[in-house]
């Protein structure tokens, strides 16, 4: 099967298997194997189990080793690594587009092409893969295939035996294919070959699948028989793509297909032969065409597979050339299809150039006419882009008109949307329509008619125009300058009118009787022109509306029946030349507009529409029609024309479902100037029709007998129509108003002297005093009109306003205030409230908590209003005392529990514990899991949320679009309408955009918010608090029974902090949630005193906008968990033994109540109470000094400093080894030279794996083994050695040695950590590390030798040397000796008469000899008369005042006092309980009873002091100043510094003045005593150094591994291992004796 090309697939995106199929096919390769192969074989197809796969019945490839990374997909195999099966399609785990799978591994694609090379990747344009390498691409080698030569290949012969070839040239044509398999890798099954031959039929030799060894295959060749017979090439091709080629007879499909035809002669059929060569070039078969000794090459060349120059062509001229072909043809034989990198990016994703196009990022469907609009594609030629917007050409005049197209000779473009004109004229807009500023004038959006010169005579009257000649405009009402009564202005010339009829012809006025008006102009009138009184001649503007009836009994043929005859009316009306305009309405239950009369200016068009309108059957709803005909469809706004005659045609087959309110409705609509004509089909002139039709009903009133006699009326009805008058007549009508007044009774009412309007008819017009007003929409209050409340059932009057008593309550007689909730009906200042719910504490509303027993308090701290149950509490002195103890009781709706628990909640009248059981609808039952353990109750999962936006200068429109996208985001995660969502942006002033009960759609919710506008300002946050307040009503969609949540989101902070914080408090106290997030602010401090507490939680502070998308889901998540009706309550004092403590400032240890001296870092240490940063507790019942900070650590009841010590066995030692020390019950060890032997004794290691232990003792387990507790050596040790685990004979007697397993003559060399020296023989070495060194002339520091400047008064700090005269070793570190006395301090050391060690740190002293100047604070010292230590900070004393600690902070105990680590103004509470601080002090939220002068007031955690006399000390301890200035702490304890000091937190007493230094638990004069191993020592002259914990002189003695030996040899004593020895009498072996010398010592 031959490989499909990758491009070919790229075509087709959506055919996902496709793609992976051919993806693997052309990327992945085999792995070779050299394997003796066993052939498995599925129904009737034979595979290799090795490098292939069964799937289905189909044999496929095997990927990875051994196929591990192989898995079928229906009966296709992938590649696990790259591909994925889902739904039975194989799709890529990466970007077909832009990358390709090797071996398993993803690559980028390259520029142009990409190939396969096992796990690489290369260009075929110059390179190549030749066995799995790549190599440079031979310039002879065509195309830009993939690999070269036989890399893998499926390879056929196809070899011509016709007449011509004759018997002596066949063997050749068989040595050819022999040749050219040389190099061919067929026993590994990398190559397969078949052999077809042909003369006028076909014989298939063998097929790909019949040999896998080349000598088996080279002898089926030579048995390859010569059948001669004509040339059949065509037939021969047909059968090598439908049979050689096929996967049952060893094809395999992600192998490349390769034929080599060989030919002396043309074909028997030149076009079946290119037909069939042409199908095996489509099916992916490569054909090499060779051709002897032929004239003509046309048709070889179209056997041959097409490439530049034919390279896939070759002609020789004899058989015996045949071999010269080889080398020419293997170069040329190239497979697999190369990669092309069709795509290209775009924006996150790519496209193909040659198909798409990338609009902004997204990839579009192209083309030769396509271009972007926006993230779209259109086609220039049929559409055009507004506004980013894809519109449709209309016609060679389109044109853009805001996101829409219009043809500009039929449209006009009016606020952003086209219009169609009225007429060739109509070229000017009116807000959203045309007019022809010749006749017609724009007032406030809406065309109106234009009176004598438009721009001079015609004015605007709010939505009307008038004739400014005659009318005048007051209070948005249009008045004649005329009486009416008496006048008439004929185009804007007043005329006195005589009794009778009066017309106007122009600026003339005239009598109807004999004369008429014709195009301006008085001429005699003619016979028929005479039996009417109409003042002008011709027809008039029309505009006309349709009502049309579709109840059910008219049926649908009757229906299509009165559509065309409704087509054919409008056909004949002046429609195009704008003289007529129609609109139409259809029928039933209900009313459908069909269309306006500005919908439509082409008659077409209208007829168009009418032809679709469907039949919808009902009843028969005549009143609502003609209602909807009266109120919508005569409007300016709908197209109406003011002074244009209005007709109505109303069709009907039935009597209407109410014939009274059909006839009030019909007398509404001919009141005002509305012609109606009433058809009745199938029906007699019943009192309906004739109620309906205009007066005369005999003239407006016309009855078929059916449907088809329609037609009949067309004429007639238009005629009529046509004949309307276009000017009526008038005459004196007014009757007298008053003593000087006149009105008209039919378009006016006389109201106490004065004309009024007449609202339709008499029956709904009232007077209220001496204004008119419409009864169903208006209603008088106080002699004043008030539009009645939209949707009122029942409106009253409240002084002179009109209210809704369901939405508002008149408060004092004289204000309506709306309705917080439906139960609001009593007043509270200017709210309202549920007194059932609620309590009114001076004109502030609250929540009522305990019904009629409920009252307010005024507290004292705060001077804020609460309200309480008067049952649970009292309010005394502005203090609220709860009549039962909160320590072991709940009040519950006025009624006393018992609580057990820490925290209590209330089910109604039961308290009940939280963790266990919830309270549902006032039942209690067992928690379950799904509900809140936050909750007291079962939440509704509902909330109403306002957001509240800044939109202040500094945040720019980038960022408001940022605060768009986070809040659409939150509305997107929401359950809508459980959730409902107000909102309101500000600047320096608050707009509210929309309420809670605006939008209950998201999408509608979604689309406002992205459509909020960005106005910018300043930042006036507590006016949108306010704003935000006044939102939460009941009135704007608050509901009471869902939490109130204020999400706030701003950029800077207020221009009022002080009022921003008071509206901020106020909408807490009405229990509105606020969540405040502050973007880049400086100052935290303000968006804190916003939010609700807790305020960690609910003040969120971001470095930028970016940030929103972070922290959405924790708003969302905040939200959702706070949703809680009842949050637990926890216990005001908690049970502690038999007493209870206030948790804000005591702890309970062991059922002993303690106090918080460390505020929360304060831990328990059995029944104490201590300060971590103090002490630290052992075995959980001692505290002891943490002397060593945070290295400090417990061994048993005693500390130790981690850095230098390990706890051992219950005993502290040092770390002789550092990291590397171990522990060996009670002693420590190097790990790394020693071992543990029954967890008791310390031995030598023989490393980790040969050593064994025996009764306490090491052994090498190579040579020694243990036996009844007795160490038994392998071999004989007098005789032999073990040499690091080999058994050796001793090559030197008693002086043989090992080192790393050879064996050495200690004489004559030695041995440093496996490394081996010869001895000098002038001197005696030892070693030090893995070096040798001359004891007597260096020094061994940790490894290094170092030179010994102070002979042996050098000593060793670290891997350096030192004089201990002039210097001081710290920790590992030499330090110059500073002053007469030195100590060290960390890894310094400093002068203890005018240096001070603070916690490791050096620090001067404040007075340089007085110690007592300087005392520390951390690492930091501090002058106490100057200054005091508080949180381990240093500061300033206040200057001539007290000063105290408050946390890190200092304040004046006189004026200040601290709580919860914050300073606050004395204001008589300390800890929520009253104090005089005139004569009591507030200490950390205790009372003390006294005070001192300043500046000597100090607060001791919780207890007030003199400075003078006492001094506080760790653990908030206050300790007596015995020693005055000179007191000093030791952690929890004072001391005198004059004879004691402070050692690893103990206080020690000093031997002598000048002890300042400590050594362990002991002080010690440094110049006169040295610290061994933490033990104090006299030294001198004579005791200079310490082995352990002794003190030695050098001279005399040798410390050998913590041993002290006499120095017997003097300089010549040196140490192996824990022994001392001398070279001359011993040999050292390692660390141990090796044998003693015998010395003759007779002279």
């Amino acid at each position: 099967m031959a490989t499909v090309s990758h491009e070919a697939y790229l075509t087709e995106e959506s055919e996902i298997a496709d793609v992976s199929r051919l993806n693997m096919a052309s990327a992945t390769r085999f792995e070779p194997q050299i394997v003796r192969y066993v052939w498995n074989h599925y129904d009737s197809f034979a595979y290799n189990p090795k490098i292939e796969a069964c799937c289905a019945g189909m044999v496929n490839p095997s990927y990875g080793n051994s196929g591990q990374a192989t898995k079928c997909c229906g009966d296709l195999s992938y590649d696990t690594r790259c591909y994925d099966c889902v739904n039975t399609q194989i799709k890529p785990m990466f970007d077909f587009r832009a990358k390709i799978c090797c071996d398993g591994r993803i690559f980028d694609l390259l520029p142009s092409k990409t190939c396969c090379c096992g796990s690489q990747v290369f260009d075929p344009t110059t390179k190549v893969c030749c066995e799995d390498k790549i190599v440079e691409r031979p310039s002879d080698m065509p195309g830009e295939c993939c690999s070269c030569g036989f890399s893998q290949v499926d390879l056929v012969f196809v070899l011509d035996s016709s007449e011509s070839i004759t018997s002596p040239n066949w063997p050749k044509m068989l040595d050819f294919c022999k040749n050219v398999l040389q190099e061919a890798d067929i026993d590994n099954d990398k190559v397969r070959v078949g052999v077809l031959s042909y003369r006028h039929n076909t014989t298939v030799e063998f097929h790909l699948d019949d040999f896998h060894n080349k000598q088996l295959l080279f002898d089926a060749i030579d048995k390859i028989k010569y059948v001669r017979g004509s040339t059949g090439t065509g037939l021969a091709l047909q059968s090598l793509r439908t049979d050689m080629f096929e996967i049952h007879h060893g094809d395999r499909p992600n192998v490349g297909n390769i034929a080599i035809v060989v030919t002396d002669g043309d074909s028997d059929n030149f076009t079946l032969t290119v037909e069939q060569a042409a199908l095996a070039h489509k099916d992916g078969i490569h054909i090499f065409a060779i051709g002897i000794a032929l004239r003509n090459l046309t048709e070889l060349k179209k056997i041959a597979t097409p490439a530049p120059n034919d390279a896939n062509v070759f002609s020789i001229d004899d058989f015996k050339h045949l071999n010269s072909l080889k080398g020419q043809l293997f170069a040329s034989i190239c497979t697999g299809q190369a990669v092309l990198n069709l795509y290209k990016p775009c924006g996150s994703d790519y496209y193909n150039p040659n198909k798409e196009i990338c609009c902004n990022g997204v990839p579009q469907p192209g083309g030769p006419n396509m271009e972007c609009c926006d993230a779209k594609s259109f086609n220039r030629e049929k559409e055009t882009c507004c506004e980013k917007v894809v519109n449709p050409l209309r016609g060679p005049n389109t044109v853009c008109c805001g996101s829409k197209s219009m043809d500009s000779k039929e449209e006009l473009c009016c606020s952003g949307r086209p219009v169609p004109k009225a007429g060739p004229q109509y070229n000017t807009c009116c807000g959203a329509y045309t007019y022809d500023p010749t006749i017609e004038v724009c007032c406030e959006g809406f065309v109106s008619k234009a009176y004598g010169n438009p721009d001079l005579d015609t004015g605007c009257c709010a939505d009307f125009s008038y004739d400014k000649r005659c009318w005048a405009c007051k209070g948005g009402k249009i008045s004649p300058l005329f009486d009416p009564e008496c006048q008439i202005c004929c185009d804007g010339v007043i005329h006195n009118m005589t009794i009778g009829l009066s017309c106007c012809c122009g600026s003339e006025i005239f009598k109807p009787d004999e004369l008429i008006c014709c195009q301006s102009k008085l001429r005699k009138r003619t016979d028929q022109e005479l039996s009417h009184s109409c003042c002008e001649c011709g027809s008039a503007l029309v505009d006309l509306v349709f009502v049309l009836d579709s109840s059910e009994s008219v049926g649908l043929p009757h229906w299509s029946m009165l559509l065309k005859f409704t087509q054919k009316v409008i056909a004949a009306a002046e429609v195009d030349i704008g003289r007529t305009r129609i609109g139409l309405v259809t029928y039933r239950h209900n009313v459908t507009l069909e269309f306006y009369m500005n919908t439509y200016i082409r008659a077409a068009n209208m007829i168009d529409y009418v032809r679709d309108i469907p039949y919808i059957r009902g009843s028969t709803n005549t009143a609502d029609a003609i209602k909807a005909m009266h109120e919508t469809m005569f409007t300016t706004k709908n197209g109406d024309r003011p002074g244009i005659p209005n007709v109505g045609i109303v069709i009907t087959d039935g009597a209407s479902d109410n014939s009274t309110h059909t006839k009030e409705e019909a007398a509404r609509a001919k009141s005002k100037d509305i012609h109606i004509y009433a058809i009745g089909i199938g029906l007699s002139t019943s009192d309906e029709l004739k109620a309906i039709a205009t007066e005369p009903w005999e003239e407006n009133l016309f009855t078929t007998q059916s449907f088809d006699d329609l037609d009949h009326l067309q004429t007639k009805l238009f005629t009529i129509i046509s004949d309307i008058c276009p000017q009526e007549p008038k005459k004196k009508l007014k009757k007298p108003c008053g003593d000087t007044n006149m009105y008209d009774p039919r378009t006016e009412v006389c109201c106490y002297g004065e004309p009024q309007p007449l609202y339709d008819n008499e029956e709904y017009t009232s007077c209220c005093a001496k204004v008119s007003y419409d009864e169903r929409t208006h209603m008088c209050c106080k002699e004043k009109v008030n539009k009645i409340p939209i949707g009122s059932k029942n409106p009253k009057c409240c002084q002179e306003v009109a209210f809704d008593p369901f939405e508002a309550v008149c408060c004092d007689g004289s204000k309506v205030i709306p309705k917080t909730s439906p139960g609001a009906e009593v007043c509270c200042g200017m709210m309202t409230y549920d007194p059932k719910l609620e309590i009114c504490c001076e004109d502030i509303v609250y929540r009522n908590y305990g019904g009629q027993y409920g009252a307010c308090c005024v507290m004292l701290d705060t001077n804020l209003t609460v309200s309480f149950d008067t049952r649970c509490y009292k309010c005394e002195k502005g203090e609220l005392i709860p009549l039962y103890d909160c320590t072991f009781q709940r009040c519950c709706d006025g009624v006393i529990q018992e609580i057990s628990s820490p925290s209590s909640c209330c089910c109604g009248k039961k308290a009940f514990d939280p963790d266990n059981q919830i309270c549902c609808e006032g039942n209690l039952r067992a928690r379950q899991p799904l509900d809140n353990p936050q909750c007291c109750e079962c939440q509704n999962n509902i909330v109403d949320i306002v957001v509240v936006l800044d939109s202040s200068e500094s945040v720019g429109l980038p960022n408001w679009k940022k605060m768009e996208v986070f809040v659409e985001e939150l509305i997107a995660d929401a359950d809508i309408p459980s959730a409902r969502f107000g909102m309101l942006t500000y600047n320096h002033e608050p707009t509210i955009r929309f309420h809670l009960n605006k939008y209950t759609k998201k999408k509608e919710l979604m689309e406002a918010v992205d459509n909020l506008p960005y106005v910018r300002g300043s930042t006036d946050t507590g006016l949108a608090l306010e704003a935000m307040r006044g939102m939460f009503q009941y009135m704007y969609g608050d509901r009471t029974n869902a939490p109130d949540f204020c999400l706030l989101l701003t950029d800077g902070e207020s221009d009022d902090y002080d009022y921003t914080v008071e509206q901020a408090n106020l909408a807490k106290r009405k229990g509105i949630h606020i969540i405040a997030l502050g973007v880049g602010l400086k100052n935290g401090t303000e968006l804190r005193a916003v939010a609700s507490p807790p305020i960690d939680d609910n003040a969120i502070l971001l470095t930028d906008f970016e940030e929103l998308e972070k922290i959405k889901e924790k708003i969302f998540n905040d939200l959702a968990s706070t949703i809680c009706p009842q949050l637990p309550k926890p216990r005001c004092r908690t049970p502690c033994g038999n007493s209870s403590i206030d948790e804000q400032l005591e702890l309970c240890c062991e059922g002993v109540p303690q106090k918080l001296i460390a505020g929360n870092r304060t831990l328990c240490c059995e029944y104490k109470a201590y300060d971590p940063d103090c002490f630290v507790c052992c075995d959980d019942f001692t505290l002891v000094s943490r002397y060593a900070g945070e290295f400090t650590a417990c061994c048993c009841r005693s500390a130790y400093d981690t850095r230098t010590h390990m706890c051992c066995g219950n005993q502290i030692l040092p770390l002789t080894a550092g990291a590397f020390t171990g522990c060996c019950h009670n002693a420590s060890y190097d790990t790394r030279t020693e071992v543990c032997c029954d967890m008791i004794t310390v031995q030598p290691s023989f490393g980790e794996k040969n050593t064994g232990c025996c009764n306490g003792k090491s052994y090498d387990t190579r040579c020694s083994k243990c036996v009844g507790l007795q160490i038994t050596a392998n071999y004989n040790t007098s005789s032999q050695l073990c040499c690091d685990g080999n058994i050796q004979e001793k090559q030197y007697a008693e002086r043989s040695c090992c080192c790393a397993g050879r064996q050495f003559n200690v004489d004559i060399s030695i041995c440093c950590e496996n490394n081996l020296y010869e001895r000098p023989g002038k001197y005696e070495v030892t070693c030090c590390g893995k070096d040798v060194f001359d004891p007597i002339k260096s020094i061994c520091c940790d490894g290094k030798a170092v030179k010994r400047d102070w002979g042996l008064d050098t000593h060793c700090c670290g891997r350096d040397a030192y004089d201990r005269k002039t210097a001081v070793c710290c920790e590992g570190k030499t330090n110059k000796m500073k002053g007469s006395e030195s100590c060290c301090c960390g890894n310094g050391a400093y002068d203890i008469y005018t240096e001070i060690c603070c916690d490791g740190k050096i620090n001067d002293m404040a007075l340089p000899g007085l110690r007592n100047s300087s005392i520390c604070c951390g690492q930091q010292a501090f002058d106490p008369s100057l200054q005091i230590c508080c949180g381990g900070k240093v500061r300033d004393l206040l200057p001539a005042k007290s000063t105290a600690c408050c946390g890190a902070k200092t304040y004046n105990p006189e004026q200040e006092k601290c709580e919860n680590g914050e300073v606050k103004i004395v204001d008589g509470k300390c800890s929520r309980r009253s104090y005089s601080p005139k004569s009591q002090t507030c200490c950390n939220g205790w009372i003390n009873n006294a005070t001192y002068p300043q500046p000597y007031s100090r607060c001791c955690f919780d207890r007030l002091y003199d400075s003078r006399n006492h001094v506080c000390c760790c653990n908030g301890n206050l300790e007596e100043a015995v020693a005055g200035i000179f007191t000093q702490c030791c952690y929890s304890y004072a001391y005198d510094s004059r004879t004691h000091t402070c050692c690893d937190g103990q206080i020690v007493r000093k031997p002598y003045p000048s002890a300042e230094c400590c050594c362990g638990r002991q002080a010690y004069d440094s110049s006169r005593e040295i610290c061994c191993g933490g033990v104090v020592r006299q030294c001198g002259i004579d005791r200079g150094a310490c082995c352990g914990t002794l003190a030695y002189d050098p001279v005399l003695q040798i410390c050998c591994g913590g041993n002290l030996f006499p120095r017997t040899f003097g300089e010549e004593t040196f140490c192996c291992g824990k022994e001392a020895f001398n070279p001359m009498l011993a040999a050292c072996c390692g660390d141990r004796i090796a044998y003693r010398k015998e010395i003759n010592l007779e002279w």
